[in-house]
């Protein structure tokens, strides 16, 4: 794979313009239009680089805006001549001046250049292609941001690879920065550079900087989903918004859910239907343990496990507390602001989210993450256990 000419940079594809030039029987339709804003009309040996682009690539540059996008970035090199026929300036201002010449000799089979990134130039919407010329693209690999310094804080990574990676977000850090929020560089994003590992070279679409693929409440812990490169990162969000994503938290309640009073024994999925902040929102649940607490509402608490099936903002909180009338153990705003409840609030919130699966959005393979719970979890529903025996 041959560098590119920016550091870091590499050509990814290349495409040679023939002797006797481009068909433009792709874009017939559009040909028209295109001559009445062009100074010369579009012929198959000379024309446009990005109707050019159109035609050697259709699926990535189905239009002239997103040619002309690719060619702002520099993503498109253009190089003419080779070490027998140096570069021919005036062919990139659009003349077709000595083009017949060349291609004669071209024809001949006395030349066929080979692409020499030291001197393409950058590719320009108003450059013209001819017969011979090599139209080439350009991709960031290797140039990102990673150190081996030591991380702002401690967060563990449990799943890596050149795409993407799986790190367990430690309660009361937030995921992206906010305004005025004073988190400073106690921030996910801030972090990932520190404790991941770079793409090895060759990679492609790598991201300056890894990034969270998704969001976690700043006082929940758990798994986070991060992307390393521009595919893996566009795939991932395709894959929440589609809702392919399965995501497991395990929570405290503050109670006993009604409908286990009945039947504590029950152990199935319960749904609720009930929309946060006027959007529709489901939550799947059911009851995993009961355990003794002299503070919490009828001395006991839940351990639970929820399966949100839509994401809205504080969906399991508002669920379990206006829904079942249990608040998550440690949580501030949703509690009641009673006494008892209050005393919880120092112990931090109890939602983690323990367990995920997906569809690997580059290598097409499943990935499935688990992590235990904190161990303030288990401390909790020790606390008096003996009296829930047999429940």
């Amino acid at each position: 794979m041959s560098a590119g000419t920016k550091k870091g940079y590499f050509i990814t594809d290349q495409w040679e313009i023939p002797a006797t030039g481009l068909n433009l029987t792709s874009i017939n339709e559009k040909k028209g239009v295109l001559d009445r804003t062009l100074k010369n009309p579009l012929t198959p040996t000379n024309l446009t680089l990005p109707v050019a682009l159109m035609i050697l690539n259709p699926s990535e540059y189905p239009s002239v805006s997103r040619a002309r996008k690719a060619l702002r970035k520099g993503a498109i090199l253009l190089y003419r001549g080779s070490k027998k026929y140096p570069l021919n300036q005036a062919n990139f201002n659009g003349s077709d001046e000595d083009t017949s010449d060349n291609g004669d000799d071209n024809a001949s089979g006395d030349h066929r250049p080979d692409f020499d990134a030291k001197n393409a130039i950058a590719g320009r919407v108003v450059d013209r292609v001819f017969p011979f010329d090599i139209v080439a693209k350009q991709i960031r690999m290797s140039e990102c941001f990673y150190s081996e310094k030591d991380p702002p804080f401690k967060m563990p990574v449990i799943y890596e690879d050149d795409h993407i990676a799986i790190v367990n977000k430690p309660a009361g850090v937030p995921v992206f920065p906010h305004r005025q929020s004073g988190h400073g560089n106690m921030t996910v994003r801030h972090a990932l550079p520190y404790i991941l590992t770079a793409p090895k070279t060759g990679t492609e679409d790598v991201l300056r900087r890894a990034q969270p693929a998704h969001q976690i409440d700043l006082a929940t812990s758990g798994l986070l989903i991060c992307a390393k490169t521009k595919t893996a990162k566009k795939r991932l969000g395709e894959q929440f918004v589609n809702r392919a994503i399965k995501k497991t938290y395990t929570a405290v309640l503050n109670g006993i859910p009604a409908i286990c009073k009945d039947n504590p024994s029950n152990r199935e999925w319960h749904p609720i239907d009930s929309e946060v902040d006027s959007k529709s929102a489901v939550t799947l649940w059911r009851p995993i343990r009961f355990a003794k607490s002299q503070n919490a509402k009828d001395e006991t608490v839940t351990l639970v496990e929820v399966k949100p099936q839509t994401g809205r903002r504080h969906q399991i909180r508002c669920h379990m507390a206006w829904e079942l009338n249990c608040p998550l153990v440690g949580d501030h705003r949703y509690d009641g602001n009673s006494e008892k409840a209050k005393t919880f609030r120092e112990l931090g919130l109890f939602l983690c989210a323990n367990r995920l699966s997906f569809m690997h959005p580059c290598l097409n393979n499943f990935v499935e993450a688990s992590i235990e719970l904190p161990e303030k979890f288990e401390a909790i529903l020790t606390e008096d256990d003996s009296a829930m025996e047999g429940v």
